[in-house]
């Protein structure tokens, strides 16, 4: 939510999801041994600046090679796996590089023919098995690739689902926050021919009069994110995670509880179509690590009071911090290099990683900021001068990796 941006869509004639034969289906357990609360309203009263040390060993960069075939357009998501790093970006397909940041190639091609895929709407990784997972934007369709490129499915979706994401052996979670006032479930796990598996259901509705429905998101804030092998997912308007457990069921694995900063459903955007009287109000997105939950929050509408910031939960204390600087920027500051400061854009296990545009890079090295910064480890920021020598403005992003406690 560092740079927010909010997007309002109006879609006419949405269709209801069709019932489906419901036998055999698992609702959630509600009474997960391990679930907890972290409390919003309780930890921004814990206000301080945070050195990046404070939760990490070290500092990582990696550059992503430049050439006219990887030269990237914006970057709108990043996945690690062991060996590879993919990118999904504005430019073309779904590059993938190298963990040092050499260029490998471009999974499968753009178009709207056989085998071909458009603009991404979200993509997934299954690195035991080293499959591909991509979702198109227009039309409802995932196709499969291999990790060396090659096409080897296409699965077809009939309901018009906001995301869809590859979640556990051949099965995927589908979801769609509600627009119309009716519908039954926000999350559905499904096999590859449609049927309903399992379901987080839909706890708000209402009776929508208009002609139109709309949807209102922020392109900051994740649905899905993975931890230790597992999907965690997580609703616009719902405070809830939740996961599999040990059997492969959905349940709910922690809450956040917003407390004053909760929007009512009264006052949803899909209801009300109005946006001014949600200003005081949070929607949040959440990354977690093995040890931290990293929570960012922001109004849901950006006027002159607009409000952002950051969370870190440690799981371990069972205690958290809200983060804020002198220089006034809602970052970690980089104590141990003396670097750019750090904003978890994505999380991995136990690494966080954001990027950097190369020009803001260069011209950080080149600061009196820079250069006058003290570090705990001095060689590790001899290093990083060494390790940006020859880049130039143009070039792709480069990643901070941070290796987490």
């Amino acid at each position: 939510m560092k740079s927010k941006i909010v997007l309002l869509l109006v879609i006419l004639n949405i269709c209801c999801n069709s019932q489906n034969d419901k036998k055999g289906i698992s609702a959630v357990n509600l009474t997960a041994n391990s679930f907890y609360t972290i409390s919003i309203p309780e930890i921004l009263k814990n206000q301080r600046e945070v050195p990046i040390s404070e939760i990490a060993e070290r500092i990582e960069y990696v550059v992503l090679e430049t050439s006219k075939e990887s030269l990237l357009g914006r970057i709108f998501d990043v996945k690690f796996t062991k060996d590879f790093i993919f990118v999904q970006h504005h430019n073309g397909a779904l590059a993938q590089f190298d963990r040092t940041g050499s260029f490998i190639r471009y999974i499968g091609r753009l178009g709207r023919g056989p085998e071909e895929y458009n603009m991404i709407r979200a993509f997934s990784i299954d690195e035991e098995y080293g499959r591909i997972y991509v979702q198109s934007n227009y039309v409802r369709t995932i196709q499969v690739y291999s990790f060396d490129g090659k096409y080897i499915e296409t699965v077809n979706f009939n309901d018009d689902f906001g995301f869809i994401v590859w979640s556990r052996d051949s099965l995927f979670m589908c979801f769609k926050e509600p627009t119309r006032g009716v519908e039954e479930y926000v999350f559905t796990e499904r096999n590859s021919t449609g049927e309903i598996l399992q379901y987080v259901r839909n706890n708000f509705f209402w009776q929508n009069d208009n002609a139109m429905s709309y949807i209102r998101f922020n392109s900051d804030i994740n649905v899905y994110y993975r931890l230790n092998n597992r999907l965690h997912f997580k609703g616009w308007h719902n405070d809830t995670i939740y996961t599999y457990d040990s059997n492969n069921k959905i349940v709910p694995k922690f809450f956040i509880d917003l407390g004053k900063f909760k929007l009512p459903d009264e006052l949803r955007f899909e209801k009300t179509g109005e946006t001014g009287s949600s200003a005081q109000y949070y929607w949040i997105g959440v990354k977690e690590a093995l040890r931290y939950v990293f929570i960012m929050y922001g109004n849901y509408y950006e006027g002159k009071n607009s409000d952002q910031g950051l969370i870190y939960y440690d799981t371990d204390e069972g205690a958290g911090n809200s983060l804020i600087n002198k220089n006034g920027k809602i970052e970690f500051v980089n104590d141990l290099d003396g670097g750019m400061g750090f904003w978890p854009e994505y999380v991995n296990d136990s690494l966080a990683f954001q990027l950097i545009q190369a020009k803001d890079m260069k011209e950080y090295l080149n600061s009196e900021d820079f250069i006058k910064s003290t570090s705990k480890y001095p060689e590790q920021k001899e290093m990083l001068i060494n390790h940006m020598k020859g880049l130039k403005e143009s070039d792709n992003d480069v990643l901070m990796v941070v290796k987490l406690k």
